[in-house]
């Protein structure tokens, strides 16, 4: 595979996927269920999500929301990023994530080598940022 690196791990492995629910305020571990290469460095990430508890017609993943991912660098830190999900808006078990991996990036190289299965931790839905939170750098939580 022409994605991977070497410095970097799934947070959390789950080789025997089962659902997990989103909340925005717990992290929880949601395991991988397709991935695809869209050119050298990106990637296309499909995650299994329970949607089961949303009303018949509230959305999954609310316009313009975005996803805190986090995960575990081989230096021991936690590293977080906020991805704004390109599920369709319809999408109830699922969710998608379009991954850009940089050759020093901490979390797109985590990411590149789950493999279907592997699970990481998310929390949202939110369609708010806190000032800590700088999209395209690395949040240490």
């Amino acid at each position: 595979r022409g994605l991977s690196a070497p410095t970097a791990r799934p947070f959390t492995t789950a080789r025997e996927p089962s659902s997990g629910t989103l909340h925005p305020k717990r992290w929880s571990a949601l395991p991988l269920q397709s991935r695809r290469e869209l050119n050298h460095n990106s990637l296309l990430l499909t995650f299994e999500v329970d949607g089961s508890g949303l009303g018949e017609h509230e959305p999954l993943l609310p316009l313009g929301s975005h996803v805190l991912v986090r995960g575990e660098h081989t230096d021991g830190k936690n590293v977080a990023r906020a991805y704004t999900p390109v599920s369709s808006l319809d999408a109830r078990d699922k969710i998608e994530l379009a991954v850009k991996v940089y050759p020093d990036g901490k979390m797109g190289n985590i990411l590149s080598r789950l493999e279907p299965g592997d699970a990481v931790e998310m929390r949202g839905p939110s369609t708010r940022f806190s000032a800590g939170l700088h999209l395209g750098g690395a949040h240490e939580l």
